[in-house]
């Protein structure tokens, strides 16, 4: 074996399986019994699996970013960006694909991709930030403050002897 694909999930676990069946059977007559360690041969698998997984990532982030009109989002206020939704979803799919392998991965392949993951997404958001600017230059100026027109009928209506005084 040398990449993990679909075939080859499918047969560690079958394998994972049986050596679990016979395990139990055979651990009734012999307590010497040994695993055939089939985790520790796929292992190196699924770091390489990882690792081609985080470098695909990198690859659709910096295509996304090419891809992007920051100007849209600086311009009309309100607009998000539809590569914050690709780049989110991507990495979704990246860390759910792990988990659908339905194998008692590795803590160590689990902490690489999740890192990896956090990577890109650092190097999305920081790109982001420097296209769009800073937060202060999108957030519009505040709007003169006016007096409502009831306000000030309430006022005068309070200098002729009303308590009553809403605003």
């Amino acid at each position: 074996m040398t990449t993990l694909t679909k075939s080859v999930l499918a047969t560690v676990r079958a394998t994972l399986t049986l050596e679990d069946e016979l395990l139990r059977e055979t651990g009734k007559v012999d307590k010497k019994v040994e695993s055939w360690g089939i985790m520790a041969r796929v292992a190196p698998l699924l770091y390489t699996w990882a690792q081609g997984q985080l470098a695909m990532l990198q690859g659709w982030v910096g295509r996304i970013l090419e891809g992007e009109n920051w100007t849209a989002a600086t311009q009309h206020r309100g607009a998000a960006g539809r590569s914050a939704v690709e780049v989110s979803k991507a990495a979704g799919d990246v860390l759910e694909t792990l988990f659908d392998m339905d194998l008692a991965v590795p803590p160590g392949v689990v902490r690489c991709l999740v890192e990896g993951v956090d990577g890109v997404l650092q190097r999305y958001c920081e790109a982001a930030v420097r296209e769009v600017g800073s937060a202060d230059s999108l957030v519009p100026p505040a709007p003169p403050l006016t007096r409502c027109a009831a306000c000030v009928g309430m006022k005068r209506h309070h200098r002729q002897g009303s308590s009553f005084f809403p605003c």
